[in-house]
This record gives C-alpha cells, structure tokens and sequence, in this order.
C-alpha cells in the first residue's frame, strides 16, 4: 500500500511539474518550432551568461530603494535607512549598461561642496527626475547640520549622473514636490508646504514667488505654457445655515482663489485673480476646471471650465456636488473631458459623462459606473495603445460588477468579447464575457496585476481577469489583445507580472506565486503573448520586489529586482532579449495594419474606423524575431470614414444603454439653453453629438441642431475660443435651467392636477350622499327595531312585564338579527329590521305602526 502511495504522490508531482511547464505556452506547431529555435539559442552557457546578468549590492544594507532612468541606458538608485520620518543614511549607485553593473558614486556626489560627508537624501521626494528631459535628476536633502530644520539642500545632474552640483535653497526642499517646464529646462517650481518657490536656473537660485498655496502648476496650452498658475487660501466668508428651519452656526466658505503669473523673469510677483471662493482646480489638455461654491449653499458646489486660459469660466452642465457626493475628473485628452459624477449615499457608483470640445455641454457616457465611494480605487483606464479606447467597470443592481469597453471615447460602452477556446465560469446560464480584474480588485486583494499598453506597442493590450458573467474574486488569468481590445486570446494561466518591452516587440513576465515565493522563471514572448518560452534565472531564495523596465517601453532589457531576506543585500537580474534579438528590424519586417481591424461590430461597411477614419499603421509583425530602434515611432496614415451612429455621442439629455447605438431622450433632465446674442435659446436635437476630434464625412447625418428663441435676456459675451464652432455661444446657468425645468413641470403637473381634483370631488360628493342617506336609513331601522320591541313584548307579556329590561334586551336582539347573527332577523322592503313575533303574542296595529315611522328625534334617544 505504501509502494502504491508512493506512486500515487510521484505521478502527482509529475503532473503538476508538466502543467505548470506547459499551461501558459501554444502547443502549435508554429510555437513548437519558435520554442526548439530558442532553446538551441539559450544552450550555450556564453549566451545564458548575457542573457540574464545579476549585480548583488554585497555591502548594501539598506532597507528602502529609490530608482529612475536617466536615459541612454543609464540607472540611479538611491538606498536609504530612516529613523522615524528623519533619513539617518543614504547611498546613490549609477549604472551606465541598463542596471548589469552599478558604481557607487554617493562620495562624487559630496564633491559638488557640501560641508558633511553624510548625504542624507529625503525617502518621500528626495529622487526626482525631469520627464522631458530624464538626464536632469535632483536628489532633495536633509541638511546634516540642521536635521528636522526648516531648510535642505539640493544636489542635481544634467548629464545622468556625471557631474553633480549643490544648492542651498533655504527652505525644506527634502518635503518639496519639484514642477518641470516641459520646454524651458531650467525652469522649475518647488512647493515646500503652502510657499511656492520659483528657480530660472535649473535649480541653482530660487524666490518666493507666492504663500498660503494649496496647488500650484504650468500653464499646459501652447500659448500658455510660461504662465504659471496657483490656488491660494484668501479671506474666508462665512453663511448662516438654516437646519429644520434653524439658523445654525455660521459655516465658512472657500477664500482660496485661483491666480495667474505671467511675467517673473523680472522678479515680478503680480498674480492676476482668475477665480474666487474655490475648492481646487485642474489644468490639462486645454481645460481648467475650478470647483467652485453654489452661491449661498455653504455644503454644495459646481464644476466651471475655462478654454481661454482662464480669461473667462462658464458653469458646466453637470449637477452639484453635496457632502455625500463628489466629481472626478478621469481624463481630458483628445479634446473632450470624462467627468463622473457620484450618485451619492456612498452607493459606490455614478454617472460618467463626456463633454463637448469647450468642456461646457456634458452627456451621460455610461451609467452606474463604478467608483468606490471614500476615495478608492476605480477602474477606469485609458488604452493607451488605442485612440479612443477606455475601460471601466459597471456596478449592477444586483450588486454585480461587469468590465466594459469603449473604442470611440465614451460615445458606446460595450462588453469585452469572450476569448475564443476558454469556458466560462458562470453558473446561471448568463452571457460570459471578459471580466477585467484592475485596480479595484487588486486593492481588495485579489491576485491579478493592472492593465498594461504602451502608445509604441499599437493595438496591444494586456489585462488580467476571468472569463464569467460577473468580475470575480479568485486568482485572475493573464488575456491580451493585439487589436486594442476588440477581440482576446488566453496567454497565462495565473496571475503574473508583464512587461512590455522594445516598442511591443516581446512581453517579459514572471508568476505571482499564491504562497509568497518569490520567482525564479521567468517567461518571455515574441510575438505579442501567443507563444511562451521559459528560462529558469536562478535557484537561490530571494524577496521579490517588482519587475521594471525602462518608461516608454523602448528598452531590450527588463530588470528583476528583490533582495536576500537574512542579510537584506539588493540584487537585480537583468533579463537581456537583445540577445535573441540581435537582428535590426528592416521594412520587411511591418505590416500594414488598420487601426481596429476587426469589423467595427454590427457595420460591416464601417470596417476598421475609429473616430470616423481608417487608421492605417506600420506595426511589427508577429513572427519578426528582430529588434526596433530606440527612437522609433509608429508611422500612421489617414482615411475618412462615412459617418455612423459609432461617430456621435448622444446630446446633452440623452443617454444610450450599454451594446446599443441609439440615443434616448432622457425625460429627467431638462432641454439645454444657450445665450446668444442677448437671446435666451432652446437647443432643438434628435439627440445625436459628433465627436471631438471625429473625421467621418457624408453617411449617417442626424437633423442639424437649430435653436428656438424663448426670451429676451441679457447675456454675457465670451471671449472667442479657436476651438468653438460658434465662440459667441455660452451655456446658460444650471440653476437657471433647472428653474425652468421646475416651472415647466409645475405647470405640467397642474395641467393633469385640476381634472383629477374634479374629479376626486366629484365622487367624493357622491360617497358622501350615499354615507348620509346609510345612516339616514340605519336611524329608521334602529326606531323601528326598538319600538316593535316594546309593542311585541306589551302584546306577549302585559303590563307585568318589565318594559325597560324587554326593551333593551330586545333592541339587542333587533341589533343582532340586523347584522344576520340573530333568530328570526329579517330585511322589509324598506330597509328596517323588523322582528316577528315568536310566541304567538299580539299583532301590530296599523296606528302602532304608523306612529313607529312617524317618529321624532325623543324616540331615538333610547337606542343610543
């Protein structure tokens, strides 16, 4: 039995060792052949030497690591040891051969002039590095001589790390957040706390330029981008809110204020005031966004844009914000804003909306979209592989959650396409779809990674998720898209951590272990996840800590970091696939691909259109075993398309369901408004909105959008805006249109009110009549049944009788039989309750009887 047990367990462990070797890899002949081709490669132990390389800090014990790329192939990294929020220690290392090797250059550094030989750099800011410019790196200090002191130095490269410089800025730069001109190099912002520091030479000199500032950042339009722009706490003001119809305390409103810098080369500091009584703001892609108090509702607040570099604001068309509701703006590229608005009541989800190229007219995008109230994390995320494509998550009724996609920037969501070959988990029999485990999920812990593309990798999209009705909760499953999420194909089993690497040309990952240990495979594809080839690195026991490559995703190499537990030395493997690779990529080695390829779901005239034109671009191929330049960049070419409902984003008003292409009239919200030439006008539409940005010609055209004049008013005049069709336009208030909306439906409500009310008087006048004339008639009953009483009992028993004891016991009687319980009850044509004589006593006498019907009000006292 044991010999059987023995076995047993063996051919146990040899199945796990063959799935686990072969579940993430193709077993097509294809795949076979590109495998045999690259295990000769690897049999050469010359060739594994290059093809992964390990550096090990052996006298570097430092708990924490700070890293960035300085460019050509050149790394810093900083290790630090604390105590408490203070650094007690640091090293910097630079590596010149993409992480392979690293020199120790912490005593270069010190050269530049400092005073100590500690170089005490800042664990929260102290790396921070020039995105237009990655050569330009700044390591913010601590001063040695004045720890926990209210100044630090500053010690900077402009040549990745070959030269070093110092400056004593006099104010905390280790707890300041470094602001980059994206053209002008050498001018830079620093925000220590709520001061706003300015420097024209790369960091050497610095001023105050501005104090109380909560935000600060560069002007971002290309007539705007020496501008500088700042939100500041100014005088508060306060209201008397009204509770229960009771004046409470007095509540404060924002003093901060949004003000502009335009001229400080000079040494000027004159700041002109852009907005009042604001709450923040948002300066990108050519919007600025202010949130804003409602004037005279302390806990409510607006959301207002400008398009002119804050020359003007208008009030969008979107609903306030309360205490228990709040706006997000997601994303402002390609010319219109995503903006969700929550539903409030900490429900966990809201409504997404898309705007207008002004950023002043919104419509409903997609409904209940998820965003976790008291700020989590959502799973909106832009593609950025795709133009026009997002991912987010819907949050059900039910409380289910289901991944949904969009291809032309919010205009139809849709459901990611179940992958070919893998069944479904679903129980009830439901539609299976893609269901995309992101952020959320990893913040509740669910084994996955975050979506990955990369605008060099065009088309390619990697997720983790779970093929079902619903998201999921257990370890997710790695799926990619080559075609930007239109169609997907398993790539791993198990969640893993992907790289994506020389413009999309191989994917690099390594699996998430359920228990906690670290890998020590790593895998590798190239030919964008359909074919996997393994190699085992190492067999030493280390603490994984991330896999890295360098920003862009233009790099052949990938860096797996960690390091050993016991004595806490960092080490780095750098994975090489220049190696496999070694060849150039020539012409022959493109496709001409269209930009969603795949025909765009129910036209299959609109094939391959996105944003109303045919994109043709030169990609990779997928079985090209070659290498792309560093500076290479995907050569696009454009076709206009014929126009479809896929082109418009419904009116403001309107909303289209998920897997629909309609837009339906939305009867909660009211007909938008519009200022024009001191005319107050309706804006008249079938519902339909091109896109921003969108280039389809001819095809489907909906009924253009006129207007109808409604009133006279006094209108404000815009400043004209290059990017409106028409810059006289200006949406009218929010508040007004609601006030609108409010009267029209008071008058709507009275219109159908007044007949109804007619009505319900009408019959509550006939109830009433038929009430009065019941108990008219149940008098006369009971009358009649009381002095039949006494007359039958007179006739039965004499004068001997106890007349009021037989009343009363008869008129119980008679109240019974009238309800059908008693003997002998009956109903007469007239409705009394008469009550026949049971033993054989006297008959009543005509006079008896007409006296009964005849009597007065003395006769009914008895019965009640």
């Amino acid at each position: 039995m044991s010999l059987l047990k023995s076995i047993f367990g063996i051919l146990i462990i040899i199945f796990f060792v063959f799935t686990s070797c072969t579940k993430s890899i193709d077993s097509s002949p294809k795949c076979t052949e590109q495998q045999k081709n690259i295990k000769e490669k690897l049999s050469s132990a010359a060739v594994q030497s290059k093809f992964v390389s390990e550096f090990i800090f052996s006298n570097e014990t430092k708990p924490s690591l700070l890293m960035t790329w300085a460019g050509n192939q050149t790394l810093i990294i900083v290790t630090i040891r604390t105590q408490g929020v203070l650094t007690r220690d640091s090293s910097v290392y630079r590596s010149t051969n993409d992480g392979r090797t690293f020199v120790n250059i912490t005593a270069k550094i010190l050269e530049a002039g400092a005073t100590s030989s500690a170089l005490l750099v800042s664990q929260s800011l102290g790396l921070q590095r020039n995105p237009a410019q990655p050569a330009r790196i700044y390591l913010a200090c601590h001063d040695p001589a004045k720890l926990g002191g209210a100044t630090g130095l500053l010690y900077y490269t402009l040549d990745g790390g070959a030269t070093w410089h110092l400056s004593s800025p006099g104010f905390p730069v280790q707890s300041a957040q470094i602001l980059f001109h994206t053209d002008k190099p050498d001018w830079l912002l620093a925000q220590a706390g709520d001061k706003l520091y300015l420097s024209v030479n790369a960091g050497q000199d610095w001023r105050l330029i501005k104090k109380r500032v909560f935000k600060a950042s560069w002007g971002v339009s290309a007539d705007d981008k020496d501008s500088i722009y700042a939100a500041f706490d100014g005088e508060a003001s306060f209201v008397s809110l009204l509770r229960d119809g009771v004046a409470s305390s007095n509540h404060r409103l924002p003093g901060r204020q949004l003000a502009k810098l335009t001229d400080f080369t000079a040494g000027s500091n004159n700041w002109k005031t852009l907005a009042e009584k604001i709450y923040s703001y948002n300066n990108k892609d050519g919007f600025i966004f202010i949130s804003k108090s409602d004037e005279g509702k302390a806990e409510s607040r607006h959301l207002e844009v400008s398009t002119d570099c804050g020359k003007t604001f208008v009030r969008t068309q979107l609903p306030s914000a309360t205490p228990d509701r709040f706006f997000v703006i997601l994303d402002t590229s390609d010319g219109l804003a995503f903006v969700h608005i929550d539903a409030g009541n900490y429900l966990g989800y809201g409504t997404l909306y898309t705007s207008n190229s002004l950023g002043q007219v919104f419509s409903k995008s997609l409904e209940r979209n998820f965003y976790p109230p008291l700020g989590g994390s959502s799973d909106f995320y832009k593609v950025e592989s795709m133009r026009g494509a997002f991912l987010s998550t819907v949050l059900h009724s039910d409380a289910s959650m289901h991944s949904v996609i969009t291809h032309n920037r919010g205009a139809v969501w849709r459901h990611l396409s179940k992958p070919d070959g893998v069944t479904c988990t679903t129980t009830d029999g439901g539609p299976c779809y893609l269901q995309v485990a992101s952020y959320y999920s990893i913040s509740r812990s669910v084994p996955a990674d975050q979506p990955r593309s990369a605008p060099s990798a065009v088309g390619l999209l990697i997720v983790h998720g779970h093929t079902a009705a619903k998201l999921q909760s257990n370890p997710a499953d790695v799926y990619i898209s080559s075609d930007g999420g239109y169609s997907w194909y398993l790539a791993l089993k198990g969640p893993h951590r992907v790289q994506i690497g020389n413009n999309g040309n191989f994917l690099v990952a390594v699996e998430k272990s359920a228990n906690g240990s670290s890998p020590q495979v790593v895998k590798f594809s190239t030919d964008a996840g359909r074919c996997w080839h393994s190699h085992r690195f190492t067999t030493e026991d280390y603490v994984f800590t991330g896999l890295l490559t360098e920003p862009g995703n233009r790099a052949l190499t990938v860096a797996i970091w960690g390091y050993v537990s016991e004595l806490h030395h960092w080490r780095v493997f750098v994975v090489d696939l220049g190696v496999l690779l070694s060849r150039s990529c020539t012409d022959s080695d493109y496709e001409s691909w269209l930009s969603n390829g795949a025909v765009n779901y129910d036209n299959a005239n609109h094939q391959a259109c996105v944003l109303g034109a045919k994109e043709t671009i030169k990609r990779l191929k997928a079985d090209s075993m070659c290498a792309s330049t560093y500076s290479y960049k995907p050569q696009t070419s454009v076709t206009p398309c014929e126009c479809t409902k896929d082109d418009f984003e419904c009116e403001f008003g309107y909303t289209r369901p998920v897997n629909s292409l309609d837009c339906v009239r939305d009867p909660d919200v009211p007909t938008p408004r519009i200022c024009d030439a001191n005319t107050v006008k309706k804006i008249i539409t079938e519902g339909y909105r091109k896109l921003p940005r969108n280039r389809c010609q001819g095809g489907f055209q909906p009924n253009v959008t006129h207007q109808e004049v409604l009133h006279e008013a006094s209108c404000p005049q815009p400043t004209e805006d290059p990017r409106a069709r028409d810059g006289r336009l200006l949406i009218q208030s929010i508040e007004q249109q609601r006030q609108q909306a409010e009267l029209d439906k008071t008058r709507r409500t009275v219109g159908l009110m007044v007949p109804l009310a007619i009505t319900v008087a009408i019959l509550l006048a006939i109830v009433l009549s038929l009430v009065v004339l019941a108990r008219h008639r149940e008098r006369r009953r009971r009358r009649l049944a009381f002095h039949y009483s006494i007359v039958s009992a007179a006739g039965r028993r004499g004068d001997e009788a106890d007349g009021e004891d037989v009343e009363y016991q008869a008129a119980d009687d008679i109240l019974q039989g009238s309800g059908g319980g008693g003997s002998g009850g009956f109903y007469n044509a007239t409705g009394a309750t008469e009550r026949r004589p049971t033993n054989g006593g006297g008959k009543m006498r005509a006079s008896d009887k007409q006296a009964l019907l005849g009597g007065g009000e003395d006769d009914e006292a008895p019965i009640f």
